[in-house]
């Protein structure tokens, strides 16, 4: 795909969701009602500097009541680059504003990756926000209190470039110093700094994440193993693999797999995605087939769970999987997984059955408790291959991976690791 193309791209695709926010009506909530604003893209506006027509790529025209001509333009330009935007670009764009819209003007610039060292301060310089929207990032929902779901760290990371990989917004912004991770808010803001004149007490001032929030609840594994036992009782399970297709029909989700390997900004592979209004679940290439039923069943647990509470949308990445103890401390996001996780536990590996069939390969294997635990493995070969054997069959009978198995054992405090070479938990699926 050329830069056109990809710029284009990027440009439909931020289009269509100011659109559907407008729809659900929460854009510019507060301070301007949804109806009081109007969405273009590609529209001119003619620059007399120019003595021509500068077209823009998105532009949000915002009114007041039974006001013809706008009050405050917002203008986006979308910049879909696999690395940081040039300055003379940001500077380009903020010239151009200032040509066509002396007054009550905010350009915002949209890009596709995080910013390189020296972009952020040139946007500030400019007086533009930024914004980064990615098509697949988990989409939050507006907590019904005005209190902010993601933190500030989190925020700020989907902004500025990191050593470390983490789960990616779909959409988060920067302006003036605060980083904010709803358009509503964002605009809010916008809207108010520029023309400031606001009706008092509309605007949201709790726009910018707060880092002391807390809105996801902690699910203790009683809860979440109970949860998912419901949804086996409901499909009929018995014994053997569960059958996940069934329980999808069951819960009214349309689940599909895509032959097509999937990454993210960080080029990191995308392992699924789920969507609440939509109740569908998409799974992309795995090369392990019982990481694939995991993925599944993960994004299963986001709607038992009732994720929907706090998410609208979200994509899963390999990094999601490694948490196999409840965080206790941690950003919210990061629960929700850990729950997430839990449940595809629980519900791949049904606890009654799975302990019958683990002690019934144990006898057949002939592991006994020499006072070292119920399961024990160390480097040694003699304890390394029958480890190895039991995982094997565990993981066909429920068509798992060994590594599921190995955590749910783990977890159950049926296993004593004392493998030297690697630590037993290297993944959750």
């Amino acid at each position: 795909m050329n830069t056109v193309s990809k710029g284009n791209a990027l440009e439909d695709a931020f289009h269509d969701y100011l659109v559907r926010q407008q729809d659900r009506g929460n854009l510019v909530h507060g301070a301007y009602p949804p109806h009081l604003c109007k969405i273009y893209k590609q529209k001119r506006y003619y620059s007399h500097y120019r003595k021509n027509h500068v077209i823009f790529d998105v532009v949000i025209e915002v009114f007041q009541e039974n006001r013809p001509e706008p009050q405050l333009f917002v203008v986006f330009e979308c910049k879909n680059y696999k690395g940081a935007v040039p300055d003379t670009e940001i500077r380009d764009f903020s010239h151009k504003l200032m040509e066509i819209f002396p007054n009550a003007c905010k350009g915002v610039v949209v890009v596709a990756t995080r910013l390189q060292s020296g972009a952020e301060e040139t946007a500030k310089t400019c007086r533009l926000g930024v914004v980064k929207f990615d098509t697949r990032g988990l989409e939050v929902v507006l907590d019904r209190t005005g209190r902010s779901f993601p933190e500030q760290s989190f925020i700020s990371s989907q902004i500025r470039q990191s050593n470390f990989t983490s789960k990616s917004l779909k959409f988060s912004a920067l302006l003036d110093g605060k980083f904010y991770y709803s358009i509503a808010h964002f605009v809010n803001d916008i809207v108010a700094f520029e023309l400031n004149d606001a009706p008092h007490g509309m605007i949201d001032v709790g726009g910018a994440a707060d880092q002391n929030t807390s809105v996801v609840a902690y699910l203790d594994e009683k809860f979440i193993l109970d949860c998912a036992e419901k949804h086996l009782k409901r499909i009929g399970y018995s014994d053997g693999p569960v059958d996940i297709e069934r329980l999808c029909d069951d819960l009214d989700i349309l689940l599909s797999h895509l032959d097509e390997s999937i990454v993210n900004i960080d080029g990191g592979p995308i392992l699924g995605s789920a969507n609440f209004e939509d109740r569908t679940i998409q799974i992309y290439r795995h090369e392990n087939p019982g990481r694939e039923r995991f993925t599944t069943a993960h994004e299963i647990g986001h709607f038992c769970l009732r994720h929907d509470r706090f998410l609208t949308s979200e994509a899963l990445i390999e990094q999601d999987l490694l948490d196999v103890r409840q965080p206790s401390n941690s950003l919210n996001h990061d629960r929700l997984e850990w729950q997430a996780n839990s449940f595809a536990s629980a519900l791949l590996l049904p606890d009654d059955i799975f302990k019958q069939k683990v002690a019934e390969l144990r006898s057949k294997l002939d592991m006994v408790d020499r006072g070292h635990g119920y399961i024990f493995v160390d480097d040694q070969p003699c304890n390394y291959t029958v480890y190895v054997q039991l995982l094997t069959w565990v993981a066909s009978y429920f068509d798992v991976s060994m590594q599921a198995v190995e955590v749910k054992l783990s977890r159950d405090k049926m296993l004593n690791d004392q493998r030297r070479k690697a630590n037993a938990i290297r993944f959750s699926v």
